[in-house]
């Protein structure tokens, strides 16, 4: 009998009409936080307001890589007690204030490794050879401009104003 009246308050409360209108706003798709947080690191390295070569965006694409997959899981920090730490943050969306954990601090031991191969190439290769290399590399991997592509479609200045003058005509 108890079960019977646990069905049917089960069955009160998921069919009721406030239930009906959040179950459609539920989140359908991956959810896209980490990508975001990508794109943040991404824009750090590489901000949108300069502009930069095949070859600078490539790099700082994969400083931008290396630096979100060494910090991308890191844990939550605690106390010196060992309780977890949070901080309070207003949420625009909901109108309202809630907890969110505090994370340990970024680790950037990748550098010091990047700075020994650095070095350890700068032994073998002079900075004029590696100038050279980068050039060949940009040379047979960069994609052509997007403006090639439209070269051929700019017609010359006396063609441009016939064709300005003719319609006028019409």
């Amino acid at each position: 009998m108890a079960c019977t009246k646990l069905s049917a308050k089960l069955t009160d409360i998921l069919e009721s009409c406030q239930m009906m209108k959040d179950v459609p706003m539920l989140s359908t798709g991956p959810q896209t936080a980490s990508i975001e947080g990508f794109h943040s690191v991404l824009n750090h390295f590489a901000p949108k307001m300069y502009g930069f070569s095949y070859s600078g965006i490539l790099h700082r694409n994969v400083l931008a890589a290396l630096h979100f997959n060494k910090n991308n899981e890191r844990k939550q920090a605690t106390r010196l007690d060992g309780t977890p730490r949070f901080r309070v943050a207003f949420k625009k969306a909901r109108k309202s204030f809630a907890l969110e954990p505090v994370k340990i601090s970024c680790t950037y031991g990748y550098v010091d490794e990047l700075q020994e191969q650095v070095v350890e190439l700068a032994s073998v290769y002079s900075i004029r050879e590696i100038k050279e290399l980068l050039k060949e590399h940009e040379a047979t991997h960069a994609p052509p401009l997007l403006c090639v592509d439209y070269e051929h479609l700019r017609p010359g200045k006396a063609e441009a104003i016939q064709a300005h003058l003719s319609r006028f005509k019409k």
